[in-house]
């Protein structure tokens, strides 16, 4: 995949984070630790916003699959900030659960 030049830096977490459901996204979080979500999260930080602005300059129905991979990184990354930012740990603590099924997942097409 390559993505728009101003977002290159971001083409290394591709492989690893253009996950295509929310379920996938929940999925890799639980699994990894802090220490695999922090690089992602520190790149996605710093281009969140020039992302939105790329994304909300074209119409959804113009997306082509790099639109669509950036704003699948960002959904991903939305799933994950709350561990690094609230939670401090991929789980949610004390909360009893480890996993939970989203029923109507779907995939950006």
């Amino acid at each position: 995949m390559t993505l728009p030049k101003e977002f290159a830096e971001l083409e290394q977490y591709v492989g690893e984070w253009d996950l295509p459901t929310a379920n996938a996204r929940y999925e890799k979080r639980f699994a990894s630790s802090l220490e695999d979500l922090q690089p992602f999260y520190d790149a996605m930080k710093k281009y969140g916003y020039a992302i939105r602005d790329h994304l909300d300059s074209i119409p959804l129905s113009e997306f082509r699959e790099t639109e669509k991979c950036l704003a699948r990184l960002m959904f991903t990354f939305g799933i994950i900030a709350p561990a690094i930012e609230v939670f401090h740990s991929p789980i949610i603590p004390d909360s009893g659960a480890t996993n939970f099924k989203i029923i109507r997942d779907r995939e950006l097409n």
